[in-house]
């Protein structure tokens, strides 16, 4: 075996041990997705170039933002990547949809749902005993002035689709429409994702 032939299997036996787990892509996609449906922008589409460059970079261990033309989100601790972006999506308690501008307290959930950012790329790193979790986004967000044409309060009863050939994503009420008058949920927020 040749020293390439080599350092390409040691590297693909350290990825698979360290990097990216089987269902993360899923976890990361569907998250960002369901929140979108939520807030009235389409579904993202996987971007394997916006992926390959997040997973270099959380490699690196560092949590530090890279310096790109995309969008990025960083997270660290969390188990899963559905999770770690459920965390940014919870950031949206503390937006003003009046105000619609930068916050760092909410940077993290506007880029998630920002209707420009159509493509998504996601990497992971277990880095010591914890998770580094990187997604960018393309066309990036959070530009001042544009907030408030790119960033909409929750919503619910219509329907989002978006297909790309093998993969279609719908998005159905949110848990306010299934509220009983004693403020019961009847049902969780519906969401289906199925190959076409």
């Amino acid at each position: 075996m040749n020293f390439f032939a080599l350092s390409l299997s040691l590297l693909s036996i350290t990825s698979s041990a360290l990097g990216y787990q089987a269902g993360m892509k899923d976890g990361f996609l569907n998250t960002h997705n369901r929140a979108r449906g939520e807030h009235g922008v389409g579904g993202m589409y996987w971007d394997n170039n916006l992926a390959a460059g997040a997973q270099l970079w959380a490699n690196r261990c560092q949590f530090a933002h890279s310096r790109g033309n995309y969008g990025e989100n960083l997270a660290m601790g969390h188990r899963t990547a559905s999770l770690a972006v459920q965390e940014w999506v919870n950031e949206r308690s503390s937006y003003n949809y009046n105000y619609g501008d930068f916050s760092a307290a909410t940077g993290h959930f506007t880029q998630v749902v920002w209707k420009g950012s159509t493509r998504l790329g996601c990497g992971a790193r277990l880095c010591g005993r914890q998770w580094l979790y990187v997604c960018r986004y393309q066309s990036p967000g959070n530009f001042r002035g544009r907030f408030q044409a790119n960033v909409f309060p929750r919503r619910g009863g219509a329907v989002y689709r978006r297909t790309n050939g093998t993969e279609t994503v719908e998005y159905e009420h949110t848990e306010e429409e299934h509220a009983d008058a004693d403020g019961e949920w009847e049902d969780e927020t519906a969401w289906v994702a199925d190959e076409e």
